[in-house]
């Protein structure tokens, strides 16, 4: 078997609220969204390379009851690597006031520099480079 990519699928609570806080902080952009007018339950976004899912949880468990016994979320963290540290603090910069940081800033032992927030439904998002 040869597995030619992946692609996460994060379950929301609100498309749109999703949408709006990776393309305003993040420059992701929708590359497919359904409906394509109205209320979204579903959008596929985009920046450069990467790419991810997202699904309303309510379409999820029509999708697949089994899954309506389950609790909703859990810790998932996604790390972005980035090129330079001096990226990283202008990120941790910008996400100050009205967000939660569970990551503050810091350098770590083995020789990165990393900074985490919370998207709208709490999946952790880390910013790292190597110093």
């Amino acid at each position: 078997m040869k597995l030619l990519s992946m692609t996460p699928e994060l379950i929301v609570k609100d498309v749109s609220e999703t949408i709006e806080f990776y393309e305003k902080n993040l420059g992701f952009t929708v590359s497919l969204k359904v409906p394509e007018d109205g209320e979204p339950v579903w959008a596929e976004l985009k920046n450069g390379e990467l790419r991810f899912m997202v699904q309303k949880w309510d379409d999820t468990i029509v999708e697949m009851p089994r899954l309506s016994a389950r609790q909703r979320g859990g810790i998932t963290i996604f790390v972005f690597r980035l090129s330079t540290t001096s990226e990283v603090r202008k990120i941790a910069e910008l996400f100050t006031d009205g967000y939660d940081i569970p990551l503050p800033l810091r350098t770590t032992e083995y020789g990165t520099v990393e900074f985490g927030i919370s998207d709208p439904d709490g999946y952790l998002i880390i910013f790292s480079s190597e110093e």
